[in-house]
């Protein structure tokens, strides 16, 4: 899970951007706002050009059954 603490006004770059079904989608920067999402789906943040970005981000392990089934879930045709 990732939350934007900082105000999208405050810095400019540093978007979360979240790969899903081959299409690349950037997530919503209003504070408080969150997402929740599997760590395999590719992801990362853009670089940050001015200002500063804060955000909490929080790793939640299940069994590597439950990931399986995830993984099965997300990833089928």
């Amino acid at each position: 899970m990732c939350i934007n603490i900082t105000p999208s006004n405050d810095y400019t770059g540093g978007n979360l951007e979240l790969e899903y079904n081959n299409q690349v989608i950037t997530l919503n920067r209003n504070p408080g706002s969150y997402i929740i999402f599997p760590s395999f789906f590719r992801h990362q943040v853009s670089k940050v050009q001015t200002g500063i970005r804060e955000s909490i981000v929080v790793w939640v392990q299940s069994s590597l059954d439950e990931v399986n089934k995830l993984k099965d879930m997300f990833t089928k045709n």
